[in-house]
């Protein structure tokens, strides 16, 4: 097996692994497990985007869109407490 070979392969995995995030985040009920899913596809793609040989862009999604954004979202889903949504949701 060449490194060419594990290289493909690794990127074939990741695109697999973002398709898989992307479709666990369209298809789930709860927004904390959505948040989770949007992280780990940005991650994924960060990773994708660094096997293609972009040193720089991966950094930047990971600081700016993880670091900043995914956070952000997170403090705002525990502002709002989902959970007492879902108890209304049952009641009527």
């Amino acid at each position: 097996m060449t490194l060419f070979f594990i290289v493909n392969l690794i990127k074939f995995l990741l695109f697999i692994s973002i398709l898989w995030s992307i479709f666990s985040l369209l298809f789930n009920y709860y927004l904390i497990e959505k948040l989770f899913n949007l992280i780990a596809i940005f991650i994924l793609v960060a990773f994708w985007i660094l096997l293609n040989c972009i040193e720089f862009l991966p950094l930047f999604v990971l600081i700016i869109y993880v670091g900043y954004i995914a956070v952000l979202f997170l403090f705002f889903i525990l502002i709002i407490n989902p959970y007492y949504m879902y108890m209304l949701d049952d009641c009527f």
